[in-house]
């Protein structure tokens, strides 16, 4: 999923048999609820991580958070990439 540049609505994605991959404007002001049961998750942008760090998990923010993101999985993976 591809986000418009400088969309910071936030949203809930989810899937149950495979990972996801989003792209954000990484000068958007969103919150990420980041889990992932079969996979771990990756942010290749710039997140203020708020509480513990975890492979399976990112809770955090981007630039000064705002709506929240909600990413969850059961089946894969979750990349979270700058917007092309």
């Amino acid at each position: 999923v591809s986000f418009t540049s400088g969309n910071a609505r936030g949203g809930r994605l989810s899937t149950s048999g495979g990972g996801i991959r989003v792209h954000l404007d990484p000068t958007a002001d969103l919150f990420i609820d980041a889990k992932a049961s079969g996979g771990s998750v990756t942010a290749n942008i710039p997140v203020t991580v708020q509480g513990t760090l975890s492979r399976y998990k990112l809770n955090g923010k981007i630039g000064s958070g705002g709506e929240t993101l909600v990413l969850r999985t059961s089946g894969g993976g979750i990349r979270i990439e700058p917007l092309l």
